[in-house]
């Protein structure tokens, strides 16, 4: 998993960064840098095995290459590649908790790359992988005068004091699995409790949560070198796990990801269309529109018929086909015209194409 500090003012964020950083080591020196191919980021992810993994700002990223970054990060298992003497090459498996700062997220990032493929954004699995977590300004700066000089004063102490935490830490973990085990399952059934009092919270909240029971089992257990306080721990986890909820959306991502790319296909593609009574179109045959009339022949609503092909290879290219058609059907969205298929025949009087079958989508521009 991973977590990125957002935030497009002065807040802070190395400094945040060089905190976490100073558990493990010198901070400017290991700190690395999102502008990597993925085979550099795939070596670092090896190298930093069961620990820390400290990223620059995001945006220096090349966002044609984000993506890809990003998941194979992520995916904690290397390519599997064939070896020119025979056999595979050796699989190789990582798992790292990322840390990065940035002034955009990687939903952002995708949106905003010039690339087709990107247009919405980082996909849910992703955003449950490296959470975004908007950071704000310090409002305690205990006997500093400056939001300025006291993180001057930490970066500082960061430089000159470092490593000692993570290494009396890992001895800590030698000597008390048991104890780790038992409080992870506590903090476990904590978080799953507060998900409970939260109402209808989505299965990859519980993913995000249950990462966070990890986080506080790891604070709790070391403030003994820490200096922290159980209680604030606490408090700060659950407003850091509010800001990440919040940001992501209380729905289901991948849900509201397949009709935000629909609706943006057909807003694009909307000439494109073939209305009742035109003629055949010089151009790929993408779908028709049903227009809906009242009583008096205005028309109230137009619905889209979406040509079976281009659904499934184009628009939902990315999504599971099954599990996109069952959204749009739950959502009220797709209607079907026979039992047991998802697509119907177009009307002849609708387009002059015979035969022609398409998703029926209604009413999803209706808002």
């Amino acid at each position: 998993m991973g977590c990125i500090f957002t935030e497009n003012q002065q807040t802070e964020k190395t400094t945040a960064g060089n905190i976490a950083s100073s558990i493990w080591g010198y901070c400017e020196e290991m700190r690395l840098t999102w502008n990597s191919t993925k085979l550099g980021i795939t070596n670092e992810a090896l190298a930093h095995n069961d620990n820390l993994l400290p990223m620059d700002e995001i945006t220096t990223a090349d966002p044609m290459q984000l993506n890809s970054i990003a998941y194979d990060l992520f995916s904690g298992v290397s390519k599997l590649q064939g070896h020119e003497k025979g056999g595979n090459r050796t699989v190789k498996r990582w798992n790292v908790l990322a840390f990065s700062t940035g002034e955009k997220d990687l939903d952002t990032m995708l949106k905003t790359a010039n690339t087709a493929n990107n247009k919405t954004g980082a996909k849910a699995g992703e955003l449950v992988r490296l959470l975004n977590i908007p950071m704000q300004q310090a409002e305690k700066w205990h006997e500093f005068n400056t939001a300025k000089d006291f993180a001057d004063n930490i970066n500082e102490q960061c430089k000159n004091h470092y490593g000692l935490v993570g290494r009396a830490w890992i001895e800590y973990l030698a000597k008390n699995t048991e104890l780790l085990q038992s409080k992870s399952e506590q903090y476990a059934k904590e978080w799953q409790a507060y998900l409970l009092k939260q109402g209808d919270i989505t299965p990859q909240a519980y993913r995000v949560a249950r990462r966070f029971s990890l986080l506080e089992t790891s604070l709790q257990l070391t403030t003994q070198f820490t200096g922290f306080k159980q209680q604030d721990i606490k408090q700060a986890l659950i407003f850091c796990f509010d800001l990440w909820l919040d940001n992501f959306g209380r729905g289901d991502k991948e849900d509201e990801q397949i009709i935000e790319t629909l609706k943006n296909y057909i807003s694009t593609n909307y000439p494109k269309f073939i209305k009742q009574g035109e003629g055949l179109h010089n151009v790929e045959f993408l779908g028709a529109i049903l227009e809906i009339k009242d009583d008096k022949d205005k028309v109230i609503r137009e619905d889209f018929y979406i040509n079976t092909e281009i659904f499934d290879n184009v628009i939902m290219k990315g999504f599971n086909r099954l599990e996109a058609l069952k959204t749009l059907e739950k959502k009220n969205l797709l209607k079907r015209k026979e039992k047991d298929r998802y697509h119907s025949r177009i009307p002849a009087n609708i387009t002059p194409h015979r035969g022609a079958r398409g998703y029926l989508i209604q009413g999803i521009f209706e808002d």
